[in-house]
């Protein structure tokens, strides 16, 4: 063969060559991606309440099969590659909705986008219930418990309401429990109502409870507590019963007012910087407050003062101030006290305690020096009498509410005994361990606070000599309200 046949036939088989490349490539290249013809748009209408938080949307149609999620108010777009009769069905319908024509059926025969729309209406699931309390009287429970019969409670004020907005329909009843010992339901504590749903609006359930409250007999004292700016004491209320004590103010040794409103106590500022954080609290006088608004009235400024005693009428004070007996008026802020003058045989007086009927103030004296008795004197220094005399050390003098009697600590020994004895002296009686007597505004019990290492409050019932513990801290100074 000659070189140019040669040239010649390589040339030719070269050009087979690069014919078949693209042959060879063309069979194993994947197909090119379906043309999207156009897109199907599925929405919903919603009428109604309760809705589903989404919806499940099958579209179906030549031979494709598309599920998607349409969440509540929002739309979905799905493309289509084929023309036909395609099937979109929305799934997810809760018992209490519906929609009309569904599955619905489009028939694709040209490029465009097709809307699909489903009108859902779903009737309420829940209804609403509003409750309402009202409370008239004095010394008002403050909270109230509402019960559901599904068992669930819940808290209304006084004078409050509340809205419940997912309660379950049909019949059913809210109790009012929980209601203050003093205090007395004026309509019934239970009561039905009903609640239809499956509509197209909420239904509204409402019920009213009402309650009358009496004065409630009640008792103040102090309790000795440490806290971040080191040993202080406040002034608690409690129910006759010990339940419940609230502490109402930084102080000591309180005394009710006659008629009840105002509380005298030895005032305690816990209010300076240096004092929260790096001291105790500081004793600054004696104050008289409010007990319904909190509102203050500083009366002295000297830290030394106590032992306040309310004049019946309410305008006066009497207390003690190192070992001598003064008279503050309780109307006015900051004046001067006056000294109840004394015989000079009185080497010490005090924790003072005015008569029921104002005429005398009783008190613990000391003639012979560290044996305190029990004297009454009146308020300008006249009719001074000493009703004990023997060896025991007597203090803390109270009257009966009637005036007829005084009761009092006595010491003899180690025993620290309440006694009682006649307003005008004679035999005494001795009662029961403790200290600091108060006598309850009918006459028929005494508050004490334990003595020795027995803490707390406790109250003796003349009737009976039975003896009930109220409360279990460092508790003194206890004080019926009238």
């Amino acid at each position: 063969m000659s070189l140019v046949s040669f040239r010649r036939l390589v040339r030719d088989n070269a050009r087979l060559y690069l014919l078949a490349i693209p042959i060879l490539f063309a069979c194993d290249s994947p197909s090119a991606p379906e043309q999207i013809l156009g897109r199907i748009w599925v929405t919903t209408s919603l009428t109604g309440l309760d809705f589903p938080a989404k919806f499940g949307v099958r579209i179906e149609g030549s031979g494709t099969v598309v599920l998607r999620d349409l969440n509540l108010g929002d739309s979905i777009f799905v493309g289509f590659s084929k023309k036909g009769t395609y099937t979109i069905k929305l799934n997810g319908l809760a018992s209490n909705c519906s929609t009309s024509e569904n599955p619905q059926t489009l028939n694709l025969t040209e490029t465009a986008t097709f809307r699909v729309q489903f009108d859902v209406t779903c009737g309420a699931l829940y209804g609403v219930l509003r409750v309402s309390m009202t409370t008239t009287g004095e010394d008002l429970d403050p909270t109230y418990k509402i019960v559901l019969n599904q068992g669930v409670q819940y808290s209304v004020g006084a004078n409050g309401t509340f809205q419940l907005n997912q309660i379950l329909g049909g019949t059913q009843e809210a109790e009012l429990v929980e209601v203050a010992s003093n205090c007395h339901p004026t309509g019934a504590v239970r009561q039905s109502f009903s609640l239809a749903v499956g509509g197209p609006t909420r239904d509204t359930a409402r019920v009213s409870f009402s309650v009358a409250c009496t004065r409630a007999e009640r008792f103040a004292f102090s309790r000795q507590v440490t806290t971040i700016s080191g040993p202080s004491e406040l002034v608690m209320v409690a129910n006759a019963d010990g339940l419940d004590p609230v502490w109402t103010f930084s102080g000591f040794a309180p005394a009710w007012s006659r008629q009840g409103t105002f509380l005298a106590l030895g005032w305690i500022s816990c209010d300076s910087y240096y004092y929260y954080y790096y001291g105790p609290c500081s004793k600054v006088g004696l104050a008289s407050v409010n007990y319904q608004t909190g509102d203050i009235l500083r009366l002295t400024n000297d830290s030394t003062d106590t032992g306040p005693s309310w004049r019946p009428d309410g305008d006066a004070i009497v207390f003690e101030r190192r070992g001598q007996l003064f008279i503050v008026d309780a109307t006015k802020e900051g004046n001067n006290p006056v000294p109840v003058p004394t015989p000079a045989a009185v080497t010490r007086a005090f924790q003072p305690a005015w008569s029921p009927d104002g005429f005398k103030i009783a008190f613990a004296c000391e003639i012979d020096s560290g044996a305190p008795d029990i004297c009454v004197i009146a308020p300008d220094g006249s009719g001074f009498v000493r009703l004990t005399t023997d060896a025991s050390l007597d203090s803390d003098p109270e009257w009966s509410p009637d005036g007829a009697q005084i009761a009092f600590t006595t010491i003899v020994g180690d025993a620290i005994k309440l006694a009682v004895m006649p307003s005008a002296g004679g035999a005494i009686t001795r009662l029961t361990d403790g200290r600091n007597p108060a006598w309850s505004t009918d006459g028929t019990r005494i508050l004490f606070e334990g003595s020795g290492a027995t803490k707390g409050i406790f109250m003796f019932a003349l009737s009976s000599s039975a003896v009930t513990r109220l409360t279990l801290f460092d508790d003194h100074d206890p004080t019926w309200r009238p």
